[in-house]
């Protein structure tokens, strides 16, 4: 993830999500997609409109990997 410099000012613990509140507005919402292949769904903004899946590394090897565009799969950012 890329290094900010922000206060959290709330954290909500929901049944499927954790939510970062920066402000009234600008929300950070983390939810599994998958726990065991190490897979989270971050979603940040202030209208939700941002969407990011990250992967731990140790549990790449797990992960099928096919090749399409953004729309069809999950993509790298390399």
């Amino acid at each position: 993830m890329e290094e900010n410099t922000f206060r959290i000012q709330r954290v909500a613990k929901g049944n499927k999500a954790t939510s970062f509140y920066i402000d009234e507005k600008e929300k950070y919402e983390i939810s599994w997609v998958d726990k065991n292949k190490g897979i989270i769904k971050l979603i940040n903004g202030v209208d939700n409109n941002s969407l990011k899946y990250y992967v731990n590394e140790s549990h790449l090897k797990k992960i099928k990997k096919i090749k399409g565009t953004n729309k069809d799969c999950i993509t790298s950012e390399e």
